[in-house]
């Protein structure tokens, strides 16, 4: 079997036990695009081990499978052995996807000694995300690495590790003795001083300056998020419309803020422009 849409090294076969499925998964479907991404299931003998591979070469038995159109990793198909107590081993047809929800074991993994009950299972489970799917499951993602990232930029303040030695209690006595006109001793003085002074305090302060405004921005509903999908960008319109466009007929204000967002490291936050969670992620200040 020679497919273009399956990628396979040159030392590398397809699992004789795994040749059916592979080839009903890609006559099927035209768009996918399978390739090995375990080497653990890459080896020289096939899964049941009657069948050892040619020289030189090796078995595969997992391939990832991705949509073509949109690059996006729709999940796993395989074969696996299982072994029994008592009788002969069965081959069995693995397929892994975030679509399968079982009660038991493996919650995202689908197994079955039917070839035809795995092609099934497939064709259920490797299907594209539609625009909700894409904006939903980004979501809550996004959003907890979004206040993971605030919490941070609270941290070297709220924390007082950068207070002096003795740290609250040096800073109270302090306090106290200027707010009632005692005498500060000089090495009470020069200690605080030289805190609040130093460059890792300003850097603190300028951080904790950025994660309260970007906080207000989202109590103000300003943030929105945008994931990069295929050859466009997923999002919500005024109407609260999720739509998915290039980024050439993104909004202006869009195009202006992901432009920032993509020079940027990702989890960093930047000033009025949003937030980086990966690349192909982002929240976005919008206009007042």
């Amino acid at each position: 079997m020679n497919f273009a849409n399956v990628k396979l090294k040159e030392n590398h076969i397809i699992d004789p036990k795994f040749l059916p499925f592979v080839e009903k998964v890609v006559l099927d479907n035209p768009n996918f695009v399978l390739l090995v991404s375990n080497e653990a299931r890459v080896r020289d003998h096939c899964v049941m081990n009657q069948v050892e591979a040619p020289e030189g070469k090796k078995f595969v038995s997992m391939f990832q499978v991705r949509h073509a159109p949109t690059d996006e990793i729709l999940g796993h198909i395989g074969v696996k052995r299982k072994y029994r107590s008592r009788g002969p081993d069965d081959c069995v047809f693995v397929v892994h996807s975030w679509r399968i929800h079982n009660m038991r074991g493996d919650s995202n993994t689908s197994f079955t000694t039917k070839l035809t009950g795995a092609l099934r299972i497939a064709k259920r489970a490797l299907i594209p995300k539609a625009y909700d799917e894409v904006y939903e499951k980004a979501s809550d993602e996004v959003m907890s690495n979004y206040i993971s990232a605030i919490r941070s930029l609270h941290g070297p303040i709220r924390n007082g590790h950068l207070l002096p030695q003795g740290g609250a209690n040096v800073l109270q006595s302090y306090l106290f003795k200027h707010c009632n006109g005692y005498v500060i001793p000089s090495e009470l003085q020069k200690a605080v001083t030289e805190t609040f002074t130093s460059e890792k305090y300003h850097r603190a302060m300028e951080e904790v300056h950025l994660a309260e405004r970007m906080e207000g921005y989202n109590q103000l509903k300003r943030l929105h998020l945008v994931v990069e999908h295929g050859p466009g960008y997923v999002f919500k319109d005024k109407e609260g419309n999720i739509q998915c466009l290039p980024f050439d007929e993104l909004p202006e204000w869009l195009q202006n803020q992901i432009s920032v967002l993509l020079l940027m490291k990702d989890h960093e936050l930047v000033n009025d422009i949003g937030y980086r969670n990966l690349q192909g992620m982002y929240l976005v200040v919008s206009p007042e």
